[in-house]
C-alpha cells in the first residue's frame, strides 16, 4: 500500500539506495530475509542455518604417530536466543582458523578417542567424550581421532558438518556456466 493511503500499488522494479530496517531498527545480514506477522516486519535468519564448515578443517595424521594436523578453514557458528517477546533471535558468526601441525593429543594415553572441534572463538579444542547435540549446533565439529591402544593413532575420521551455503553457491555458478 502506498504510504498515507489505502490504495495498493504495484511496481515491477524497486531500487533501494539506502538500508532497509525492520521494526527493531535492525539492518539484515547476508542470509537473512524479511518476515511479517501480526507484530510487524523483521529480519530473520534462515531457520535451516547450521554451524559447520564452509571450507578446510580437514584432520590428518600418520597411523602409528602421536600428533595430528588441521588444515586452515572457514566456518560459521549459529546461535539462537529466545527474547522476552518470544521472538527467536538468530546470530551467525563467521569463524576462521589457521592451519596447525603436529598437535599433541591431550587424551591419547587416557581415552580411546579424541573428539576435535573449533569453538566459537576459532580455537582448536579436544575432548574425550562424544559430541552432544548442543555442540553440533554451537561448535564447528571436525572429527574423531582413534587411539585404541592408548599409545598411537589408529584412525582419523573427518566428520565435518558442511554448511550448505557454499554448495548452493557452487550449484548456482554451475547453472550459469552451463547456460
Amino acid at each position: 500500500m502506498a504510504i498515507g493511503t489505502s490504495q495498493a500499488f504495484r511496481t515491477q522494479n524497486l531500487r533501494l539506495l539506502g538500508n532497509l530496517f525492520d521494526k527493531n531498527n535492525f539492518i539484515g545480514k547476508k542470509g537473512y530475509y524479511l518476515s511479517s506477522d501480526e507484530n510487524g516486519t523483521r529480519w530473520i535468519a534462515d531457520p535451516n542455518e547450521t554451524s559447520g564448515v564452509f571450507s578446510g578443517g580437514i584432520l590428518s595424521a600418520t597411523v602409528g604417530g602421536t600428533t595430528f594436523n588441521v588444515s586452515a578453514g572457514v566456518g560459521q557458528v549459529v546461535s539462537r536466543t529466545v527474547l522476552p517477546s518470544g521472538e527467536v533471535e538468530t546470530t551467525t558468526n563467521r569463524i576462521t582458523w589457521n592451519a596447525q601441525s603436529n598437535v599433541s593429543l591431550t587424551y591419547r594415553t587416557t581415552h580411546k578417542f579424541s573428539y576435535i572441534y573449533i569453538d566459537e572463538n576459532g580455537t582448536l579444542q579436544q575432548q574425550s567424550n562424544t559430541f552432544t547435540d548442543s555442540q553440533y549446533r554451537n561448535q564447528i565439529v571436525l572429527g574423531v581421532i582413534c587411539h585404541i591402544n592408548l599409545s598411537t593413532i589408529n584412525l582419523v575420521t573427518n566428520k565435518q558438518n558442511v554448511v550448505m551455503e557454499i554448495l548452493i553457491d557452487c550449484m548456482n555458478w554451475w547453472v550459469h556456466l552451463v547456460l
